[in-house]
């Protein structure tokens, strides 16, 4: 039997080792994992395109550029680990049955906090609420409040049912069963969602950019002039009709030319 490559702070691993299956039983950090990848044989540039990600190097540095680690997103709600989890969709689009899969990465938060919306809006049983962990997505943050985090393999499959009426029937489902991740999927998953917004400057101009939006729709709202600067759902959802029957008629006179 292969052996399970095993990350720590002082693995030095290959171009070899990028298809070894990852031992998922051993305790590691983010910063193990970017560590590892500071130390690989591999050139980071190499690495870099091998993984899709030019930003390796920059979220490397960006790790130790400060001592701060509790990360909050609303009063009360903070990172417990970072959680790899295989995801699988399911659709039906035209007709035609559409079925995808990724390893994707989210914050998990600490047992028992619940966000504020899902208290006002899901009714939960006293059991629920004790066992509540909320998934939170980390593209927005630094990775200097991310790097001390345990990173852990789901031991369950993610399966979300697109074509499903939502209103009827819950889309999201979840099977028992741990798989393997090899080093290759592992880093890829980390680092596609980490640079999700491009590089760190990137990222911190595209969070200022929303959180500007928010302050002036808060602003609008609370001064009764929110129709002012939004669009009406009723106008979005027939734009994005319109465009969609759009792009239909555009498929089926390609479809008769050939």
């Amino acid at each position: 039997m292969e052996n399970k490559i095993k990350i720590s702070k002082d693995l030095k691993f290959g171009y070899e080792d990028l298809m070894s299956e990852v031992d998922v039983s051993q305790e590691l950090t983010l910063r193990n994992i970017l560590n590892a990848c500071d130390n690989s044989e591999i050139p980071i540039d190499v690495l870099s395109r091998i993984l899709k990600c030019d930003y390796i190097e920059d979220l490397i540095m960006e790790m130790d550029n400060s001592s701060e680690k509790v990360v909050n997103y609303e009063e009360g709600m903070e990172i417990d680990y970072l959680e790899v989890y295989w995801w699988g969709t399911k659709d039906v689009y035209n007709g035609v049955r559409e079925d995808g899969n990724m390893w994707s990465l989210h914050g998990v938060g600490k047992l028992g906090q619940i966000p504020k919306d899902v208290k006002k809006y899901i009714k939960l049983t006293k059991k629920e609420k004790i066992n509540y962990r909320s998934a939170m997505a980390v593209e927005f943050t630094p990775i200097y409040k991310l790097a001390h985090l345990p990173v852990k393999i789901s031991k369950k499959l993610h399966i979300t049912d697109y074509s499903v009426d939502f209103r009827k029937k819950n889309p999201e489902s979840d099977v028992d069963f741990q798989p393997s991740i090899t080093l290759i999927e592992l880093l890829y998953a980390i680092f596609y969602e980490l640079s999700f917004c491009g590089s760190p400057k990137q990222r911190d101009e595209r969070l200022n950019s929303i959180l500007k939006q928010v302050d002036e729709i808060k602003k609008a709202s609370d001064e009764g002039r929110l129709d002012e600067i939004t669009v009406p759902y009723s106008e979005v959802k027939k734009r994005l009709l319109a465009k969609i029957d759009s792009i239909n008629k555009d498929k089926k006179k390609s479809k008769k030319s050939k």
